[in-house]
């Protein structure tokens, strides 16, 4: 549906903003000219997730207005905003998924952090037809190879060729591998929130917004006291300034916070594939708004392979669009 669709790519372009928050506000060597705030990344991803977390909190529906009272189920006091079972699967997913990211971002290049870390419609794709009983079909078994292709021709850059002006960190591995691992666990996320969207809400609220307002606090209650006590040549938390303080509340109240919010919404009336696909807009846009605003050029494999990645999004879009409008008529 269209405006599943339209809630999709919405919190994708938000989720898109992270690699240039996270590299100004961390100071990584990606700026151009050096600068930044010079907070470590579990700081940012502690205090982003924490104010996320709050956030999602406040938009978590409570079984009132989800219509419980209409079927005879009263609120219980607050106990609603204890996660259930199941929001506890897609918290243990998505709390991994925002501290790996914020990792990769700190230690690689946004355009490669943010690539790697869509491996995740693979998985989804791959176990989609056990998991959720979603056949796959040709186009979803062609947008699987073409994302293989992407991703190889990211993978295939010469990490000295990163080592001039734009410039990563010598740790990029650890970068890399972080946002593989970020990518395991959001399609984690995703087949959890998917597997319950049509799950009828409980008196402890709808799974996708408490499940993900509770992966924060788990991510928050990770990262910050690492950000206290080991990170930073154990020099601790560095003290906000005005500009650092908006970029932290920015990241948690819009990029991470609203986006996943409507995020969860999208994926009530979109099937796990097209929502996986659709959300390969973030890796389109992140790279470029840290080209616009810092100077970072991605290398040609990350070009390349996002160039591939637009086709497949482009196409795989078109063709769930005409088959929608088939079953409409």
């Amino acid at each position: 549906p269209l405006k599943g669709r339209a809630l999709c790519l919405s919190a994708a372009l938000l989720w898109s903003t992270s690699g240039l928050f996270i590299k100004t506000l961390t100071g990584a060597p990606h700026l151009t000219g050096g600068g930044g705030a010079g907070w470590s990344g579990w700081q940012v991803a502690g205090l982003r997730s924490l104010i996320a977390g709050f956030v999602l909190l406040a938009l978590a529906p409570t079984p009132r207005a989800a219509g419980l009272a209409r079927r005879g189920a009263e609120p219980d006091g607050g106990r609603w905003l204890w996660p259930s079972r199941h929001q506890w699967v897609i918290a243990l997913f998505l709390a991994p998924t925002v501290l790996f990211y914020v990792l990769a971002q700190t230690f690689t290049s946004t355009a490669n952090a943010i690539f790697l870390q869509y491996t995740a419609p693979l998985y989804v794709l791959a176990l989609a037809p056990w998991l959720l009983k979603e056949p796959l079909k040709m186009r979803d078994f062609a947008a699987m190879g073409a994302m293989l292709a992407g991703i190889a021709l990211i993978l295939s850059f010469d990490p000295e060729a990163l080592d001039g002006p734009s410039g990563i960190l010598a740790g990029h591995r650890f970068g890399s591998a972080m946002a593989l691992l970020s990518g395991v666990c959001f399609a984690g996320t995703i087949l959890s929130l998917r597997k319950w969207r049509d799950g009828a809400p409980t008196s402890r609220g709808q799974d996708g917004v408490l499940g993900a307002a509770w992966g924060n606090f788990l991510a928050a209650a990770v990262a910050l006291p690492v950000a206290a006590f080991f990170s930073n040549g154990a020099g601790g938390l560095t003290a906000p300034t005005l500009s650092s303080a908006a970029q932290i509340l920015f990241l948690g109240i819009f990029q991470i916070g609203v986006a996943y919010y409507l995020f969860q919404l999208s994926v009530r009336t979109l099937s796990a594939a097209e929502a996986s696909i659709l959300t390969l807009a973030e890796p389109l846009a992140c790279p470029l708004w840290s080209y616009l605003a810092i100077g970072e050029k991605p290398v040609s494999g990350a070009v390349w392979g996002g160039a591939v990645i637009v086709a497949t999004l482009a196409l795989h879009s078109l063709a769930a669009a005409k088959d929608g409008a088939e079953k409409a008529t």
